[in-house]
């Protein structure tokens, strides 16, 4: 899906804040797992995210901006169950992948 600046950027407001880290360059992903700013759609790092549309009691909705969110490129896209198969989480400064669910 093609997302215009402004969705990135409301998907990357989505993403959660660490203390003493710019929010602006750095967050962290619904798993706990690091997301640079810059590295949208970048399968080939460590820090790479994409968009998913949010999970709702009434069902997802992509069309609705504010619906976004920000996942780590492996959590957004090995989903069992609508949860990752091997969630990739921090620990300290580096993303790791914790194995299966």
């Amino acid at each position: 899906m093609n997302y215009t600046e402004q969705d990135i950027q409301t998907a990357w407001d989505h993403g959660a804040v660490v203390a003493g880290f710019k929010p602006a360059a750095w967050r962290k992903d619904r798993y706990g797992a690091w997301i640079s700013r810059q590295h949208f759609d970048d399968q080939n790092s460590p820090f790479g995210w994409e968009i998913v549309p949010a999970e709702t009691a009434a069902g997802a909705n992509p069309a609705n901006a504010d619906g976004l969110k920000p996942l780590q490129w492996k959590n957004a896209g090995l989903k069992s169950n609508g949860h990752p198969i091997r969630p990739i989480t921090a620990y300290g400064g580096v993303n790791i992948n914790l194995g299966n669910f």
